[in-house]
Order: structure tokens, then C-alpha cells, then sequence
């Protein structure tokens, strides 16, 4: 290692423990000078996910130190790996219609693809409340194509209108990378680049140039098995299983009564065919040979592996030319036994660890690079060191290195989305628009338009369909989407009137108003899609009355005027029985709910005995409309008679008050009254004699 050289350090947080690899690139991938290993005190990792984030930093702390002193440098940045147990699948469709028939060129497809990476990202935010909750793109396959509704295999270089694409999507949640950034910082730690366990370790026992062939690896922790299939030059796809060591272990301590840690040294120990002697949490000491442990744990040795080969074939659809086994859960015995049975594979086919390790060089002996539990770290850091040397990807994205969750064929859209950008960054839309109807006529105010995305590549524009390459820089400045449309009822009809008169102690417009969906409104509400809006025009006491439906007959500022009068603002109204209090008014007061002043004239009870009517107005000759058994009456209010009570009515009916037989009944308004009932303006009377009940 010269002077200039520079370390790569690669960690492993697994659920049992922290592994730490340190080395520097030569040009042929990673020379190793150290490996440190730390067990987590507690089980501060359930399934892959950190759950003490303290515990996992005191561990990689620890590991930090110890390699410290023996390359005798400090270790600042390090190389991590998150867990494939969060990742997230989605399937997705997008269509895209054309105006008319087109080619197709590659920047089409890439819309069309994005389109439906979209569609997947919105599934997961439906699923619910993680409509801001933020998923890195890991990878996504097409699954078909369809143009004009005819399937295809590519769309490149064709001729259509109606271009349909139908990916599968991997998506890792945003948290499980902060989490693991956390306890890197709590660690001392910079993470300098970031990757995927199961492409880590594929990155090391499958390299680039045997993607050509059919292979998976599945990878066995302690809480999950990571599976990875290759094909065709490139990685078709990730998947992980809910099993793993740890169900080894919990079968151990319920049969012989264990706890956790003891469990786990017999599993240990069994894998290299140790006699065990143990005592069980009654401190009965027990000796027992490593076949009858495997015997013990033979079931579930055997559903393990169902689950493992069960994934695989999901996502291969059959089984692999070959599969690698590797992680400290694939040394258990008779594991790949019982691989090779259950995917009718022929023994030679299934490998434990990896005997192709032609990019790592290692001169301490003190490790073997060749056990399956180093497949993982070693990958992260071979993957480090293969950026350093130029034969793997290092792109900088705004500044900063960017985290790549895999290597091969990658976009411009691919790595701006393995690194949290999300459709919407790319194409802002502009803002919705508001249709509505005015008066009968459909009108459309529409949002502002989006400010487009900036991107360019080493200095010069690019398009999100281009493939990158080693050391390229990118620069992004995300699209602006465009304000929604909120159109103002009074913005949008300017000439509306803001002028007031006050109906009782509401206020309500004149002039030219506006109905929105038949309710008055103020002038200041937004309109919505969908909404009908009327105007009319108020400008007599006539217009007044038709409009708001008022109640008759109608008092202007104390005085009966006639229908054709112009109404002036602040002119004061009162109207049928009850002067139009709050109650009356009803829905004829402002639909928003506008807080209204009370009428600040003086009210007075005159001998009218209308509210707001002075002493000098009641002289003048007024008439009190009601109905009497059907029949209209006018009644005529003076100083001398200012109010009229039922009993006034008696003498314009036919019944012979002094020679009654039967009962008289009394009703206003179709409720039972009495004699002494006061009469207001359009009252209703009935006065009429009670039939005689037949009897035999």
C-alpha cells in the first residue's frame, strides 16, 4: 500500500453482529489488511431492521477502534449496506396516448417506464398515511409492453399511438437507510457510499461477468434470507424470505429449554460438527452430539429451506443453473441438502460460500475470506474499492456521491431515483385547473404552469433516459409544479356589488349579486370544480323581495314603499311577522357565515307595534294582511287600532256567538290559539264550529 492509497471501510450491521473490513482497491478489486467482528450485547437488530440505534453504534464503534489500531490510521468514512428485508414491490401500468401515430424513440420510453415507477410510488402512498414518505428506487423490471393495445417486446423505433408499459418495481423505504446513517454518526462515522446487502454480496460471489448466466444466491442472516437472481448480463430481481437462522435457534431453546445466547453457541457449534455440552435454564447440564441436534432442528432445517427455494422460484420461475449459499445461517448442517432436494437440483449445482475470489487479495491467515458470513462485508467493500478504481460506477449527484443499489445498465432517471427524487421532480405538472358554470356558460380558470427540471451531465444537457458512466456529474435542479387554480367568486366577476342593506340584523347584497349551487355567498369565497353560479340583479324593494324571498309586506327604513323604489346601501328592512330576526332570515343571510352587526338604529315599540316604526310613521294608514278561513281580509291599522288579536276577526265570521250549540274551534297558522293570540302580517285563521260527534 503506497502513501497515496486509500483505505476503504466496509461494514457489515447484521442482526447478530458487526463486521468490519478494511483494505484499499488495487486494480484487479480489494486488497484486505483487517477484519474485526463485535456481537451486539442485546438483540439491538430484529430481522435485519436496527431497533437500538445506541447498541448497533457502540458496536460499530468498537469494530472502528479495533481496526484502527491495526492499519494504524484513523477511520473516518465508511461503506454500508442496508437490509433486503424492507425492501417494498410494487406492479404498476402506465399509458400514454399520442395525437397521432409517431415513432417511438428511447426518451418516449423512458416517460412511458417513469410513468408507471410513478404509479407504483402512488400505490404505496394509498396503502396509507405515507403520502410524504420517501422510497429510494432499488431496481424495476419491465414486464410487457402493449402498442395499441397489441403486446410487444420492445417499442423502440415503432409507429403507434397508444403505448402502454407494465413494470414491477423494488422501492427501499428512506427510513431504514436514516436509521442505519444515524447509528453510523452516533459511530463517528461519514457514510460515504451505500448499497444493498444481497447486491453486496452478489457484487462478490457473482460478479458482472457471470450474469451472463442463470444464478441465484440467497443469503441466510440471522432474521432474513436475501435472494438474488441474475440473468442475461444483469440482476432480474431481489426477494428475501421471513426465515432464517433464527428459527434454528428458537427451535433449539424449545427443546431443551434454553435461553437466546446459548441457543445460538449450539447452532454454532453444530455447523462444524462439535459434541455440545450445555445447561439448560434449570442448570441441568446436558452433553449431546452435534447429529442429535441436527436431528432436533431437522423440521425446521426443512421449512427454512421451503421458504428459501419458494422465493427463488418466484422470482426465476424455475430453478437457477446454480445457487450460492451463503451468510452464517447457510453453514447449518444438511442445509444444502436439503436445498438441492427441494429444487430437484443436482448436488454439484448448490455451493456453500464461494470458491471465486479472484478480486480479493488477503495475506493474514487469520481469517478464512472463503466463510460464508464474510460474503456480505467483503462485497460492500470490494464494491468500494471497485468505484476507486474506475471498474464500478462513482457518480456525483449535486455535490455528493451517490448511493447506487446496483451497477449495471443504469440511467440518468435511475440514479436521480436511487437517491430520493421521485417522478414529480422530473415532470412538474401544472396546476389543476377549476371548471365551473356562469350564468349557463361553462368557464375554466386554470393553475399556473410548472417551471420545468434542470438537468445536465458533466457540464452539458442530458436526457433521464441516458445511461451513465463512470465519474460523471450530475446536475439536478428539480421541476416546480405549478399553483391549482383558486378563483375568487368576486375576482372573476369583477362588476359583482359589494354594497349592503340590512334585512333585520342581516346583512345582505344588492346590486348585481351571485348565487353559487342556489346559496347566496360572500363575495370572497373560492370557487370549486363543478360549482353552478347565477347572477341577478337587486336593485328595487320588488327585486329585493323576489330575490331573497322575503316574507310581505316590506318595510324600507320604517315606511310601506312601493316594489319599484330603488333601494339605497345601508337602507334598513323589515319584513313579514317577525321583522326577519336571525331566525326568520334563515338561509337568506350570507352562506359563509359573515358575522353581522346589529341594525345601530334605535328600535322602538311603537303603538304599531312594528319594530323601527316611529311614532310619526305609524300615523300614517297602514294594512295588516291575513287569510280567514281561506278568504283574504285587510285589516286597517291606526293610532286608534294599532294591533289586531284574534278575537277582532269574530264578527267577520257566520257563527252566532250567542246562541252556540257547539264547540269553536281557533287555529292560526294550522296551531291551536286562543282569543287573546295577537295577529301579525299573512297569518292564517280558522274559525269554525266543531262537528257534532254522531252516537247510536
Amino acid at each position: 500500500m503506497t502513501e497515496n492509497q486509500e483505505l476503504v471501510f466496509a461494514l457489515d450491521i447484521g442482526t447478530r453482529s458487526v463486521i468490519g473490513v478494511v483494505g484499499y482497491a488495487e486494480k484487479n478489486g480489494l486488497h484486505v489488511l483487517a477484519i474485526e467482528r463485535e456481537d451486539h450485547g442485546t438483540r439491538a437488530m430484529v430481522d435485519g431492521q436496527i431497533q437500538d440505534i445506541a447498541l448497533v453504534a457502540d458496536a460499530a464503534k468498537a469494530v472502528r477502534e479495533r481496526l484502527e489500531k491495526k492499519v494504524e490510521q484513523p477511520l473516518h468514512a465508511v461503506c454500508v449496506a442496508a437490509a433486503g428485508r424492507s425492501l417494498k414491490t410494487q406492479c404498476a401500468e402506465y399509458e400514454i396516448m399520442l395525437p397521432d401515430s409517431q415513432s417511438i424513440d428511447s426518451e418516449l420510453i423512458a416517460r412511458l417506464e417513469t410513468g408507471a415507477i410513478n404509479r407504483a410510488e402512488q400505490a404505496f402512498d394509498a396503502q396509507g398515511d405515507e403520502s410524504d414518505r420517501l422510497y429510494y428506487l432499488v431496481g424495476y423490471s419491465v414486464t410487457g409492453y402493449e402498442l395499441d393495445h397489441y403486446p410487444m417486446n420492445t417499442l423502440l423505433d415503432h409507429r403507434g399511438q397508444h403505448l402502454k408499459a407494465s413494470v414491477i418495481a423494488t422501492f427501499l423505504p428512506s427510513e431504514v437507510v436514516e436509521s442505519l446513517c444515524t447509528a453510523m454518526r452516533k459511530a463517528g462515522l461519514e457514510v460515504a457510499s451505500l448499497t444493498l446487502e444481497p447486491i453486496a454480496a452478489m457484487n462478490l460471489i457473482i460478479p458482472p461477468q457471470l450474469r451472463l448466466l442463470n444464478l441465484a444466491l440467497v443469503d441466510i442472516g440471522a432474521g432474513t434470507s436475501d435472494i438474488a437472481v441474475s440473468q442475461d448480463g444483469s440482476v432480474i430481481g431481489y426477494t428475501m424470505a421471513t426465515v432464517a437462522g433464527d428459527e434454528i435457534t428458537e427451535t433449539l431453546m424449545k427443546q431443551y429449554l434454553l435461553d437466546f445466547d446459548t441457543a445460538e453457541q449450539i447452532k454454532l457449534a453444530i455447523s462444524v460438527g462439535e459434541e455440545v455440552t450445555f445447561c439448560d435454564i434449570l442448570g441441568i447440564e446436558h452433553c449431546i452430539s452435534a447429529e442429535e441436534v441436527t436431528k432436533a432442528t431437522e423440521q425446521a432445517a426443512r421449512v427454512l429451506c421451503q421458504e428459501i427455494c419458494a422465493g427463488v422460484r418466484a422470482l426465476n420461475g424455475k430453478a437457477p443453473s446454480a445457487l450460492f449459499l451463503v451468510g452464517g445461517g447457510s453453514q447449518l448442517a444438511k442445509l444444502r441438502e436439503y436445498v438441492e432436494h427441494e429444487l430437484e437440483m443436482e448436488p454439484s449445482r448448490v455451493a456453500v460460500g464461494s470458491a471465486n475470489l479472484r478480486n480479493l487479495v488477503w495475506t493474514d491467515e487469520a481469517y478464512d475470506l472463503r466463510s460464508p458470513d464474510l460474503a456480505t462485508p467483503l462485497g460492500i467493500a470490494l464494491s468500494a474499492a471497485q468505484q476507486l478504481t474506475g471498474n464500478g460506477l462513482q457518480i456525483v449527484i449535486n455535490g455528493r456521491r451517490a448511493n447506487l443499489f446496483r451497477s449495471e445498465h443504469l440511467s440518468v432517471r435511475d440514479v436521480l431515483m436511487m437517491n430520493g427524487y421521485r417522478y414529480r421532480d422530473f415532470i412538474g405538472r401544472s396546476g389543476r385547473s377549476v371548471s365551473f358554470t356562469l350564468d349557463g356558460e361553462r368557464r375554466v380558470i386554470r393553475g399556473t404552469q410548472s417551471i420545468p427540471a434542470e438537468l445536465s451531465r458533466n457540464g452539458e444537457a442530458v436526457n433521464l433516459s441516458d445511461f451513465v458512466h463512470a465519474g460523471d456529474n450530475i446536475s439536478f435542479v428539480p421541476a416546480v409544479s405549478g399553483e391549482d387554480a383558486a378563483p375568487v367568486l368576486g375576482e372573476v366577476i369583477p362588476e359583482l356589488s359589494r354594497d349592503i342593506v340590512w334585512v333585520g340584523d342581516h346583512q345582505v347584497y344588492i346590486g348585481l349579486v351571485a348565487r353559487v349551487n342556489g346559496k347566496f355567498v360572500s363575495n370572497d369565497t373560492v370557487l370549486v370544480s363543478g360549482d353552478e353560479v347565477e347572477t341577478c340583479s337587486v336593485q328595487t324593494l320588488e327585486d329585493l323581495i323576489t330575490v331573497y324571498q322575503l316574507e310581505t309586506p316590506v318595510l324600507r327604513n320604517g315606511k310601506v314603499c312601493s316594489g319599484e323604489i330603488l333601494l339605497e346601501a345601508e337602507d334598513h328592512i323589515v319584513c313579514g311577522q317577525s321583522a326577519c330576526t336571525s331566525e326568520g332570515l334563515g338561509e337568506h343571510g350570507l352562506e359563509d357565515g359573515t358575522s353581522v352587526s346589529k341594525n345601530p338604529s334605535e328600535e322602538v315599540e311603537t303603538k304599531a307595534g312594528v319594530k323601527g316604526v316611529s311614532a310619526q310613521q305609524a300615523a300614517e294608514p297602514q294594512i295588516l294582511h291575513v287569510v280567514l278561513n281561506d278568504q283574504p281580509l285587510k285589516l286597517t291599522i291606526t293610532p286608534q287600532h294599532p294591533i289586531y288579536y284574534l278575537m277582532d276577526l269574530l264578527e267577520h265570521t257566520n257563527i252566532d256567538f250567542q246562541n252556540l250549540t257547539q264547540e269553536v274551534c281557533l287555529e292560526i297558522n294550522g296551531q291551536e290559539a286562543s282569543f287573546q293570540q295577537r295577529l301579525f302580517m299573512g297569518d292564517h285563521v280558522h274559525i269554525y264550529e266543531k262537528p257534532r260527534e254522531s252516537s247510536f
